[in-house]
């Protein structure tokens, strides 16, 4: 029995209002409005006839008619949408470089996109290469590696795999192709084909930028090189505890946000655990004393 699963397994249901845009996927939105009622839904297509399909009436869709291979995204806002959803869609690009770069810049830095594509290491493929057949004309098939380098290139920090379409049961034929010297790590010889969730921001950096604003990460930012590189310290070290009173930023935030962006790390631990000593600021204090020899 095949193992069958979507794209929306990526996605935790809630009542954020998310912007999500479908890319010839509309056949989610019925579900997306379900699962996300305050959610922002856009959904692009080359078919017409699509938004008046039965199951699309009142979902509230802001709708686009055109094929996004060829118009590109350039009306939508860049840093726009947190979620871009696209099943299939890396199997028919005309030019991968450009579309995945133009989806990488409409979505916010905490943003995701989520696609699927046919998988080239299936063994029934890799049986009709030892045939001489190769049954695929206009779809493109790749392997993991291939689209890991596809999506970087397009500055996808963060990719997860997960099995779109998998057959367990044909397990004994694909140890066949395993002792040819195929290597079948995660089961890629039964998994026809593969789904992906690829983040603009790796989790931890993620989770600091959902929480302030992008003004204030970047003013948070320029305070902390400063200090690092002991320019005007005691200036900017007021200035930093001033900011984080003002916008309630908490130790461990502060502390995470230092590891992610010092170079320095410990000597601005130091810096930091000293000055808030002084400030008689012992939470900020403890939580950088541990770096402090």
């Amino acid at each position: 029995m095949e193992e069958r699963h979507d794209l929306l397994d990526f996605m935790a249901e809630g009542p954020l209002p998310l912007r999500i845009l479908t890319l010839e996927s509309s056949f989610y939105l019925p579900r997306l409005r379900q699962r996300f009622p305050n959610g922002e839904l856009y959904a692009m297509t080359s078919y017409g006839e699509v938004p008046d399909f039965p199951e699309n009436k009142g979902l509230d869709i802001h709708w686009r008619i055109g094929d996004y291979r060829e118009e590109g995204l350039s009306f939508y806002e860049k840093d726009f949408f947190d979620v871009i959803l696209g099943e299939s869609c890396l199997e028919y690009l005309w030019n991968s470089y450009d579309t995945l770069m133009d989806i990488s810049r409409r979505l916010k830095d905490t943003g995701h996109f989520l696609g699927s594509f046919q998988n080239v290491r299936y063994w029934r493929i890799l049986e009709d290469l030892r045939q001489g057949r190769f049954p695929v004309r206009e779809r493109h098939l790749y392997a993991k590696d291939e689209v890991v380098k596809m999506l970087n290139d397009a500055i996808f920090k963060e990719i997860v795999f997960s099995p779109f379409l998998r057959f367990p049961q044909e397990q004994e034929e694909a140890e066949e192709f395993s002792r040819m010297g195929f290597d079948d790590f995660n089961g890629d010889l039964i998994t026809k084909s593969w789904m992906f969730k690829a983040s603009r921001s790796t989790a931890a950096v993620a989770a600091l930028k959902e929480l302030y604003t992008k003004e204030m990460r970047g003013e948070l930012a320029r305070l902390l090189h400063r200090i690092e590189y002991e320019v005007e310290q005691e200036k900017n070290l007021a200035a930093l505890w001033e900011l984080c009173a003002r916008e309630m930023v908490f130790p461990e935030y502060l502390r995470d946000f230092v590891h992610e962006i010092s170079v320095h790390e410990a000597r601005v631990c130091r810096i930091l655990a000293e000055s808030a000593r002084a400030q008689s600021m012992d939470d900020f204090a403890e939580m950088f004393g541990g770096d402090v020899p």
